[in-house]
């Protein structure tokens, strides 16, 4: 066994031995390093949110086995399949929402008394096709197919401009400033650059000026994290090995510019580029939802 593989089984058993939160460091490296699982999983599991379908693509690694349609279940069940006894359940992040308490201290900020905030933990609630036996009134499943995604369905649904690209630059590949974002008719890679000056938007990176500030260390982190933003979307979406890997190489040469390095970035901003990430999916896509 690698050390990679053994530092995630690792982690893997202290989850089960009562850690419920979500590594999203882990799952950033694993989506930026081995991204041609995720076309895969997004395949399956679109309906889900970017950060689960991570969470999947990563435990089949870790299981050695290949990806299938996963439901919880009463899920199976309701479909005419029957979990197999033994089987071992599959974790995905799932939202609860707990009441604060006037004695607690409250990272939200919310006030004491009755008020309730939403937090993120892992639940083993899911099996896998190859967990469950067919019944005698089990519904076909469907072929899964990866769904289309759409820029203009995104900007309309994110009230987000497409503005004329008029910057004299011909290598810019696209930009996000106060009026909308901008794609050079000309971008090697449309829909991963479309992502990128998306994720600028939604991370609020634009300045006091109504443009996207490079000529600071704050400049480069903005970078990282919008491409870091682009490269899952992208991984998702299929795109080709080229654009992956000139998204990487583009994070990596960002990231030497910024004045924190790897570890520290993807521990302050993991969690926040899978959100943006899964936002950007799923109003891209028609008939999506989020879990």
């Amino acid at each position: 066994m690698n050390a990679a593989r053994q530092q995630t089984q690792a982690q893997t058993e202290r989850a089960d031995k009562g850690s419920n939160k979500p590594d999203w460091m882990r799952l950033l490296n694993h989506a930026l390093t081995q991204p041609g699982t995720l076309s895969a999983a997004y395949r399956l599991f679109h309906h889900y949110s970017a950060g689960n379908v991570t969470l999947l693509a990563e435990e089949a690694i870790l299981r050695n086995e290949t990806l299938a349609p996963v439901a919880s279940y009463a899920g199976w069940k309701k479909l005419g399949y029957q979990v197999k006894r033994g089987s071992r359940a599959w974790a995905m992040v799932m939202p609860v929402t707990i009441h604060a308490r006037r004695d607690e201290e409250d990272d939200d900020k919310s006030e004491p008394g009755s008020d309730t905030k939403t937090i993120f933990i892992l639940r083993n609630n899911w099996f896998t096709l190859h967990q469950v036996e067919a019944g005698p009134d089990a519904q076909p499943l469907q072929e899964p197919t990866t769904p289309e995604w759409s820029l203009d369905r995104a900007c309309a649904a994110l009230n987000i401009a497409q503005i004329a690209f008029d910057s004299p630059n011909g290598n810019m590949q696209g930009y996000a400033c106060a009026q909308g974002i901008a794609i050079n008719p000309l971008a090697r890679f449309p829909v991963k650059t479309a992502a990128h000056e998306l994720a600028h938007v939604l991370l609020g990176h634009i300045g006091d000026a109504g443009i996207v500030e490079h000529e600071n260390m704050d400049g480069a982190y903005k970078e990282v994290e919008a491409e870091s933003v682009a490269h899952i979307v992208a991984a998702m979406l299929g795109l080709d090995e080229e654009a992956l890997s000139s998204s990487r190489a583009y994070i990596q040469g960002w990231l030497g510019s910024s004045d924190v390095n790897a570890q520290e970035f993807a521990k302050r901003s993991a969690a926040r580029i899978f959100r943006v990430a899964n936002q950007i999916l799923k109003v891209g896509t028609e008939n999506s939802s989020d879990e």
